[in-house]
Parts: structure tokens; C-alpha cells; sequence
């Protein structure tokens, strides 16, 4: 796999029914982590403070100069322009940079896609796991990070991150979930990202937490009571 995107909605993928393990909200606000993080990793983009009492914070394009992945040379695309701020940017890109990151997943064969209509305005995602090896290793490393306590390498660290702030990995790992979130909240403080950088997706989580449950991304919105189905506006 070549985006961090990528790897954060494989593990985001429930093994048996192929939905979300959280709901949509969520999972825009991780992938739009991801993809923050590997742009500015590669020196593509700096987030900043905005006014004097850092109320907000701002991304602007330092490089277009492509990275190399499809998922974040589209991102760095929609990303040119005028500084954005973090909220805007995951209320108009989260979902948009989700479904391409699970369309690499599937063009890599580790998932497929399965749409299914609910009604005739409403319809239901799935991304079946085709690969269980590679979902097995990507698993495996969390796993030994989170459970073994092994020193994992940076990219780890920032996928145990970002899965601790989706609220998901108590689910993956559902027999030890105290143990796990102990490990996890310790690796969500380390330099797993700019420090910059951390403190806007901190700002913006907390900012989600008052937000009702079903507000989700710009273009979708979370069908009641169904985690995993999206609803078009």
C-alpha cells in the first residue's frame, strides 16, 4: 500500500460485514488526517495558525511537485489555491479522499466494492476484504505496537494515532480494550505528525464531539442508526 489513507480505511474495515467500524464522521476526519500528514511528511504542504489566539488553523501548498501516490497527488490537486482551513477542508474533501483511497484498496485487489440500494433514494456501502493477507499483516503490526508494546516504525505510529482518535481500535481488538486504549492514548502524543499539525486535528476533533452524530462531510450525511450507509443530499 502506498498511502497512510489507504492503510487507516483497510483497518477501518469490519472482516465480516465489509461496513465501517465507526460511523462516516469519523472516518472523513481520519482520512483527511492521513492525508494531511503524508503531504506534509513530503514537504507538500504547511499548516499554520490563523489570527493571534490560533482559533483556526490553515493549509497551503508549499509544492506540486507529485508525490508519487494517486490518492494524495489528487488531494494535493484539490488543495492548490488559496490557504484552507482544516474544517473546510474535511467538510468539502474527507469523503471525496475516503472513496479514493478505498478505490486504491480496491485496484490494489485487497477489497471489493459491493453497492447495495436500500430504497430508491438511499443506498449502502460495503468494501469486502478480497486480500486477508494483507489485511492480516497490516493488522499484525497494530497489533504488536498496541498489544506487544514493540517500538514500531513512524507510519505505525501514525496509523495507532489516528485509529485512537477514531475511536476504533477498542472495536479491533474488542478482548483487550482498556490495554489497548492505554497504549494507544500514548502513542496519539508522540510526533507521530507536526506539532502544528496536531494541534489543528485536535481543535477540530474536539469541535466534532458537539457536533450531532448524524452530521457528517460536505456532500453525505450518516443514515440514522446505520453506521456505515451513506444517504445522498
Amino acid at each position: 500500500m502506498e498511502s497512510l489513507a489507504a492503510e487507516i480505511n483497510l483497518m477501518l474495515i469490519d472482516a465480516k460485514s465489509g461496513r465501517p467500524v465507526v460511523d462516516n464522521a469519523r472516518c472523513d476526519f481520519v482520512t483527511s488526517a492521513a492525508v494531511l500528514r503524508d503531504l506534509e511528511a513530503q514537504r507538500r504542504i504547511v499548516v499554520a495558525a490563523k489570527g493571534r489566539l490560533a482559533r483556526s488553523w490553515t493549509v497551503r501548498v508549499a509544492s506540486m511537485r507529485p508525490v508519487g501516490d494517486p490518492v494524495n497527488d489528487a488531494a494535493l490537486r484539490n488543495l492548490v489555491g488559496r490557504p484552507r482551513t482544516i474544517r473546510e477542508i474535511m467538510y468539502r474533501y474527507g469523503y471525496l479522499w475516503r472513496r479514493a483511497a478505498c478505490n486504491q484498496l480496491s485496484h490494489l485487489g485487497i477489497v471489493r466494492y459491493e453497492p447495495r440500494r436500500v430504497s430508491r433514494l438511499a443506498f449502502s456501502e460495503r468494501w469486502r476484504i478480497v486480500d486477508p493477507t494483507a489485511y492480516g499483516q497490516l493488522r499484525a503490526a497494530v497489533e504488536r505496537a498496541v498489544l506487544d508494546e514493540q517500538s514500531p516504525d513512524d507510519r505505525i505510529t501514525a496509523l495507532v494515532a489516528l485509529l485512537h482518535h477514531a475511536g476504533a481500535l477498542t472495536r479491533l481488538f474488542s478482548d483487550s480494550k482498556k490495554e489497548a486504549k492505554r497504549r494507544a492514548a500514548d502513542f496519539a502524543q508522540r510526533d507521530w505528525a507536526s506539532d502544528a499539525l496536531r494541534k489543528a486535528l485536535d481543535a477540530r476533533r474536539r469541535t466534532m464531539v458537539m457536533l450531532n452524530p448524524q452530521t457528517v462531510s460536505g456532500a453525505h450525511r450518516v443514515h440514522a442508526g446505520q453506521s456505515g450507509d451513506l444517504v445522498p443530499e
